[in-house]
């Protein structure tokens, strides 16, 4: 538990802090790889016998980026068309919003860092007077 100011009040709070803290530190790391392979920045050099079979020099650089054609390919198949609440007016009213907020493009990118990160958000607002 905490403290009115935000402070734990205690070493096993402060413990269970920590290893959220680390956790996030491990997934950060894991992100930074992900985006490495997606952009084919994978650093494996060619092996003695890669290098025989393609008739090159070894230790160079050598990838062929598969993991953005299969990320791209499943993000540009997914879509929204819409929504089911149960309420016709509801649906109506979400997918008027959606259209809006140009979120047709905006999820194209989320399914892509999705694919690619592992999950993605898209951070939203509300507006009482609209």
């Amino acid at each position: 538990m905490y403290a009115t100011n935000g402070t734990a009040q205690s070493s096993a709070d402060l413990t269970m802090l920590a290893a959220i803290a680390n956790g996030q530190l491990e997934d950060a790391a894991d992100i930074v790889q992900y985006r490495e392979f997606y952009d084919g920045d994978q650093g494996t050099l060619v092996t003695d016998r890669l290098a025989t079979f393609l008739s090159v020099e070894t230790g160079q650089k050598f990838a062929t980026n598969f993991c953005q054609i299969i990320v791209d390919s499943l993000a540009e198949r997914l879509e929204v068309t819409g929504f089911s609440t149960g309420d016709d007016d509801t649906d109506a009213v979400l997918w008027n919003w959606w259209q809006r907020a140009r979120m047709d493009a905006k999820q194209r990118l989320t399914h892509t860092y999705a694919g690619r990160d592992g999950y993605s958000y898209i951070v939203t607002d509300w507006n009482n007077d609209e």
